[in-house]
């Protein structure tokens, strides 16, 4: 026979024995134990000003073992109390032992955990049996989590200490010393899977007498209105909703503007998996819905030239390839050449490409050229120098040529008609006839055989 003495506690019980090895029996209760007998009535009632709470209980063993035993004790809490083990020893096969081991209450800390006790006995690391006691006087509590299916369960903190789960439909019964005042809560939220939850919307009560208290959890599922990346803006709507509600979806911007040269810009809705080019109009909430507004980013690209028709300014989608060029050379005789880009790329090609990972800048650097000026000019005075000879050439053969007298013309008797009728007579052709140079123009004398102004020589 076997003592164990400690300081510890322990609640009601169930009985787990291994059949091939040893037989638990006699399991029970009480507050004295003297030479391995029970002194006095059983009992798993005890109170703040008993001695002492007895654990006691025999094993038969069938076959020799090695005895390795412990007893753990639980507050109303749950938590562990102490633990104390029975000194290792030798049994014979045939044998019967008396275990018991005792829990001092009065004056100590156990007699202020007022309420549901239990105590674990363990063969090595086999749980041989479980019993359930109490210490009072206590009032009653009973906590019962309503709608909440029994595969699930949650903490429970009393004055925000923790007293273990509780588990779905389970009536769990608290004690508290008479006079107290205590705080008892529960876990708001059981979630299911994703989108599916119990929920709780009460789930803390002050207690002060004897009563029932019932946590009650209401089935419901989580609309998810996000972004894709995330955080680029709020979308309302999103949120926890009993089954069969109707919800809206909030307006997405189409543009978000980062900064003055990047934005996002809305591309596309995803509807619980599918893209659709339009936001949804409402949703029945029968099960978990997800709404993703999906948005690329731009960056801009500034293209910035005094000259040559700049192309490719604007916005890109971020990692896109952007061209950009000018025209090189610009103008007419005197020209502006491209030297080169500077800013975010360095290059002397008036056409070229960007990678567009974040805002870009590129300028183009030109340079005076008058080099078609130059050719113009030299041009203009071969012209002028060729005109210039051929007009000199000219005059020199004009004055080298004989002079040509005109022929006179016979003189023509007045018309008789036309002294009858008084119509004066016609003058005579050489009084009538004027003569113009044929090259610039100029009026000169009927016998004239060159010009006087130009030196052309004249035909007659």
């Amino acid at each position: 026979m076997l003592v164990l003495v400690f300081f510890i506690c322990s609640i009601p019980a169930f009985h787990v024995a291994s059949a091939a090895k040893r037989t638990v029996f006699a399991i029970t209760m009480c507050k004295n134990v003297v030479d391995g007998r029970i002194i006095g009535e059983e009992t798993h009632s005890f109170l703040y000003t008993d001695e002492t709470a007895f654990l006691y209980f025999k094993v038969e063993f069938s076959e020799r073992e090695t005895v390795q035993a412990k007893s753990v004790w639980y507050e109303p809490s749950g938590k562990i109390y102490n633990t104390g083990w029975w000194t290792t020893t030798e049994a014979a096969a045939g044998d019967t032992w008396t275990f018991w081991a005792r829990l001092s209450i009065r004056g100590r800390t156990a007699a202020e955990r007022r309420g549901y006790w239990r105590v674990e006995v363990f063969f090595g690391d086999e749980l041989l049996f479980t019993e359930k006691f109490t210490i009072g006087p206590f009032y009653t509590v009973e906590v019962f989590a309503q709608n909440l299916p029994a595969e699930y369960s949650v903490p429970m903190t009393i004055d925000g200490e923790s007293w273990g789960p509780i588990r779905g439909g389970e009536r769990k019964p608290l004690g508290f010393a008479p006079g107290t005042t205590h705080s008892i809560s529960v876990g708001a939220e059981v979630l299911v899977r994703t989108g599916t939850r119990y929920y709780a919307s009460d789930n803390s009560r002050i207690v002060s007498s004897e009563g029932s208290i019932i946590f009650k959890y209401d089935l419901q599922y989580r609309l998810e209105a996000k972004t894709d990346p995330l955080g680029v803006t709020k979308i309302s709507g999103e949120g926890w909703y009993a089954p069969g509600s109707t919800v809206t979806v909030g307006d997405a911007p189409k543009i978000v503007e980062v900064s003055l040269m990047t934005r996002w810009v809305l591309v596309e809705w995803i509807v619980d998996g599918v893209a659709t080019p339009q936001k949804p109009s409402s949703f029945t909430m029968d099960s978990p819905h997800q709404v993703v507004t999906r948005y690329k980013k731009q960056h801009y690209l500034t293209v910035s030239s005094q000259y040559g028709d700049p192309r490719g300014e604007g916005w890109y989608d971020e990692g896109a390839t952007a061209e950009f060029s000018v025209t090189s050379p610009a103008g007419f005789l005197i020209q502006q050449v491209l030297v080169s880009w500077t800013g975010d790329v360095s290059t002397t090609s008036p056409k070229e490409q960007i990678v567009m990972n974040g805002p870009k800048t590129v300028t183009a650097q030109w340079r005076t050229d008058y080099t078609q000026l130059y050719v113009a000019v030299v041009v203009a005075v071969g012209i002028s120098v060729g005109l210039v000879v051929v007009i000199i050439h000219r005059r020199r053969r004009e004055a080298a040529a004989p002079a040509i007298s005109p022929v006179p013309s016979t003189p023509t008797a007045p018309s008789p008609l036309a002294q009858d009728v008084g119509i004066p007579a016609p003058e005579s052709p050489q009084a009538l006839a004027k003569k113009f140079c044929m090259t610039c123009g100029e009026e000169l004398s009927s016998t004239a055989g060159y010009c006087t102004k130009c030196g052309a020589k004249q035909e007659s």
